[in-house]
């Protein structure tokens, strides 16, 4: 059966769970790659969940709509 339908195995593949555990330690996220450098293993734990009343530069938010809505306000030059 040659063809298109024909399957090739290369003697020489290397093994998924050797690919898939090398390809752990990269990224193209240049920050990472300075703590992989560095030998650390990269962060895993989500960033905390904003709480409010929240300040920020002075600021005080009672709630995470006014947060959005300033941010809002200050993205569109108001």
């Amino acid at each position: 059966m040659d063809g298109w339908q024909t399957v090739h195995h290369c003697p020489r593949s290397v093994p998924t769970h050797a690919y898939n555990v090398s390809m752990n330690k990269t990224t193209s996220n240049p920050y990472a790659q300075q703590i992989l450098a560095k030998g650390r293993d990269l962060p895993t734990a989500p960033a905390p969940k904003a709480e409010y009343p929240r300040t920020i530069h002075g600021r005080t938010f009672e709630t995470e709509a006014e947060y959005k809505e300033a941010l809002a306000d200050f993205l569109n030059g108001m």
